[in-house]
């Protein structure tokens, strides 16, 4: 019978536990993904607005050389975004007006149809271990053949300070092609691109992945360049270790379970104690019923 009770006792009391952490494991990894995909929403404007800065600096540019002056080192607003300035005429040839002159790739007719329209070309160029990140604008959309001004966009302004970003979270850049243009704060071992790459149909979305004996999740946010860029795309990603998301269960984990055994152990104590206020008036009855009927002598009968 003790047994009976303490089991009935028991599993309803385990399984509402495990349920209560399962969900608050739950309600923890959702609140992770909440400021991951606020961090990567953030991120995403942050990129957009510099673009949009750097391309209004490459117009001013476009105005002083139509205007004859083709001197910008003096120019504070344009050197603190612009790493270096090239002119590229129609026969090929090139002009450096700032830094180390700039070789571009031949343009396709859907770049050059963006640039007749008066809007800017983003492009992606590797270069060793890294990428440069051009901006191109033409100095006449109506007469293309009047040159086209390239400015390499300096990667401190358009990616930022990395220490000025979350310390607690990675925060990665891939292009179309999902190579990865710039991160921070990511262990190195970790391969954002190749996860991203599988799940990154939808504009935004979250995922995670296993690197080793470490589980990542992250949410992920387009960057919406194609309609002003003519690039197609480019990713932001947010990552986190899960561990890192929930480093606060781990305290919680403790005390829950510890409540969990307390609550148990106290149940226990109590139903004994009932159990025995129960059991022992009860055995004490029976063994007096037991003792009269033996005192009860049999001649009485006959």
């Amino acid at each position: 019978m003790l047994m009976f009770f303490v089991l009935s006792t028991f599993i309803p009391v385990s399984f509402l536990a495990y349920l209560s952490y399962s969900e608050s494991n739950d309600m923890l990894l959702k609140k992770a993904h909440h400021q991951l995909a606020a961090a990567s929403n953030s991120y995403n404007k942050v990129i957009y607005e510099r673009l949009l800065l750097a391309e209004q600096v490459l117009q001013d540019a476009v105005t002083k050389l139509i205007n004859g002056s083709d001197t910008f080192e003096a120019d504070i607003q344009l050197i603190q975004r612009i790493r270096s300035l090239t002119l590229l005429r129609s026969d090929g040839s090139t002009k450096k007006l700032l830094g180390e002159p700039q070789a571009i790739e031949s343009l396709n007719a859907a770049a050059l149809k963006h640039l007749a329209s008066g809007r800017t070309v983003l492009m992606t160029q590797s270069k060793g271990a890294g990428n440069n990140i051009v901006l191109m604008t033409a100095l006449n959309a109506e007469a293309l053949e009047k040159g086209i001004l390239i400015a390499q966009i300096k990667p401190d302004y358009l990616w930022g300070d990395p220490e000025s970003l979350p310390l607690d979270i990675g925060l990665c850049v891939t292009n179309e092609q999902y190579a990865v243009l710039f991160c921070a704060n990511k262990p190195e071992a970790v391969n954002v691109a190749q996860p991203l790459k599988q799940i990154a149909h939808r504009t935004k979305g979250e995922y995670h992945w296993d690197e080793g004996d470490i589980r990542y999740i992250a949410n992920y946010q387009e960057i919406f360049l194609e309609p002003h860029f003519l690039t197609p795309r480019w990713l932001v990603a947010a990552i986190q270790p899960e561990a890192d998301a929930l480093d606060n269960m781990a305290r919680f984990r403790t005390i829950f379970w510890g409540s969990v055994i307390l609550s148990v152990l106290v149940i226990l104590l109590f139903s004994m104690i009932q159990i025995r206020r129960v059991l022992v008036p009860l055995e004490k009855l029976i063994e007096g019923r037991a003792g009269s009927a033996t005192a009860i002598s049999p001649r009485r009968w006959m």
